[in-house]
């Protein structure tokens, strides 16, 4: 007899339990937020680094076809990396991206077959990207230039970033551009 009594209150209770419905709701809604706030975050960071991914390759389109005419040798404003860096791609960048945050690699070879398109790893230094060291100074004609260029953006939302950090603490974002230079002059 002790484990029907035991059975029947345990069936009250159960009954009084699905009656009750006066802190369900928000209980139900504390167990639902989190994934729901965590989905709408990612979403708006998703959004936010895709933008810029496609301002960053944007740079790159802009930049590349200001080489391929010749407008920055002509000019006499790209003889150095930091040349080119201040005189054409920053003006492209002003008030979209720091300037001093971005990261310029030219590659110039005589034909697309030279090319080396493999993966390059900028190391960081304190989670700044490190600046290559190959930039030619001259283009001649009919000759292909690659013009990389990377850009570190900060994720705002540290522990929320579901694999878009890189090594470096951000989002390592670049936009490539390959041209062949036109005969210019």
């Amino acid at each position: 007899m002790p484990i029907q009594g035991f059975i029947c209150r345990a069936v009250r209770l159960s009954r009084r339990l699905a009656r009750a419905s006066t802190g369900a709701a928000a209980v139900e809604f504390a167990i639902l937020s989190i994934p729901v706030i965590a989905t709408l975050v990612f979403g708006l960071q998703l959004a936010i680094v895709t933008f810029y991914g496609q301002v960053v390759q944007n740079l790159a389109d802009q930049a590349a076809r200001q080489l391929m005419v010749g407008a920055p040798q002509l000019a006499g404003n790209a003889s150095t990396a930091n040349a080119f860096s201040n005189n054409v791609v920053c003006p492209l960048a002003a008030g979209v991206l720091p300037c001093s945050s971005l990261v310029i690699d030219v590659q110039q070879v005589a034909s697309f077959n030279q090319l080396n398109t493999a993966p390059v790893n900028y190391a960081t230094t304190n989670g700044v990207l490190n600046t290559p060291t190959n930039y030619p100074n001259t283009w001649a004609p009919s000759q292909v230039i690659m013009l990389r260029i990377l850009y570190n953006y900060p994720l705002p939302f540290s522990p929320w970033n579901f694999g878009l950090r890189g090594s470096n603490g951000g989002a390592e974002l670049q936009g490539t551009a390959v041209v062949q230079v036109e005969p210019y002059l």
